[in-house]
Parts: C-alpha cells; sequence; structure tokens
C-alpha cells in the first residue's frame, strides 16, 4: 500500500523504484525512520531548528542555520568545523558523510582516513 509510508509521516512517500519509504524535498529521514526538516529549511523560532540539531538556530531570516563555529553535514547535523579528532560514536555515519575514505573508529571515536 503505498499510501502506508504518509500515514505514518506526512512528509514520505513510498518509492516506487523500491518500495520503501522516503522523505520529500526539503526533509531527510533519522534513525527512527520520521521525516525531519533540513538545516536550511524554513523556522520561526529557534526551537523548530534545535529539533533538528541542538547546534542550530533561526535566524532573522527564518532560515535554519548551525551556530558559528559549525557546518550543516547531510541534511541535519551541525558538526565542529576542523573535523580530524571529532568524537563520532554517536553518529558513525557522519564520517563518510564528510568524506567518503574516512571512517569512524570506535576505539578513539575519532574520524579517521581508511
Amino acid at each position: 500500500d503505498v499510501s502506508l509510508c504518509q500515514r505514518q509521516d506526512a512528509n514520505s512517500y513510498c518509492n516506487l523504484q523500491d518500495y520503501k519509504c522516503a522523505c520529500v524535498e526539503g526533509y531527510h529521514m533519522d534513525e527512527s525512520s520520521l521525516c525531519l526538516s533540513n538545516i536550511g529549511s524554513a523556522c520561526m523560532e529557534n526551537a523548530d531548528c534545535e529539533i533538528l540539531d541542538s547546534l542550530s538556530y533561526c535566524t532573522v531570516e527564518n532560515i535554519c542555520s548551525c551556530y558559528p563555529g559549525y557546518s550543516a553535514i547531510g541534511s541535519g547535523m551541525c558538526m565542529v568545523l576542523g573535523l580530524p579528532g571529532i568524537d563520532c560514536t554517536s553518529a558513525p555515519s557522519v564520517c563518510r558523510a564528510i568524506d567518503f575514505n574516512s571512517e569512524c573508529r570506535e576505539d578513539s571515536g575519532a574520524c579517521l582516513c581508511r
């Protein structure tokens, strides 16, 4: 049933190529399969952005943005600039999102070249 995705999350649809739920443009899927707004999306107040990432805020232009010193990685995560050595244990996929040839070393919690 292709409408199942939208019944579970209004910002999703059924991808008819692989019959899996996907997020509409401007949204990304989190670990629990919910579609959340992207950094760079419209907001009314800081709380709208903090749901995406605690390191983001609502600008005077009403756009979710990362705080100074942080950069948007992928669609919905703000990471500190100067990535080598960051603690990636809570989001191991961030390393490959930043640099395809890096990986998260769980023993050190750092993004390192493969």
